[in-house]
């Protein structure tokens, strides 16, 4: 298993921690715990962007800027929202599925193109546990 591969992996497990733990936070989202935990996810998603677009560029990939984009748009969207989620529970709870959803359709769909073209997916055995949906 190569370098990226094994980086990517183990940021997805480390992701779906951090959003299972967000999870049980949904119901009171304003205490300093649950702010500290979305502060953690933005620079964990922050981190693993620079390091996606990285490979790219190495790799002189054509959908380097594409990918840049997508990120660009969910950091800018999911700035705004942990902002409003660290007030509003019905807030949080979204921010949750949202990053559920786009997470999993993003490292199942271009992520594992990074790493080995015909690869299976990265996030193959996990998952969040729904907690989210209080």
């Amino acid at each position: 298993m190569n370098t990226d591969r094994t980086f990517l992996e183990e940021g997805n497990r480390v992701f779906f921690e951090l959003l299972n733990r967000l999870g049980g936070f949904c119901d009171n989202p304003s205490t300093p715990e649950a702010r500290q935990l979305l502060s953690d996810i933005r620079a964990f998603l922050f981190e693993r962007f620079e390091y996606e677009k990285k490979i790219m560029i190495s790799r002189n990939s054509e959908d380097t800027w594409l990918h840049h984009e997508q990120h660009e748009l969910m950091f800018n969207t999911l700035s705004w929202s942990i902002e409003m989620a660290q007030r509003d529970e019905m807030v949080c709870r979204s921010l949750y599925h949202y990053l559920d959803d786009w997470f999993r359709f993003h490292t199942e769909n271009l992520d594992r193109t990074l790493c080995e073209p015909d690869s299976e997916s990265l996030v193959f055995g996990l998952h969040s546990t729904g907690s989210g949906t209080s």
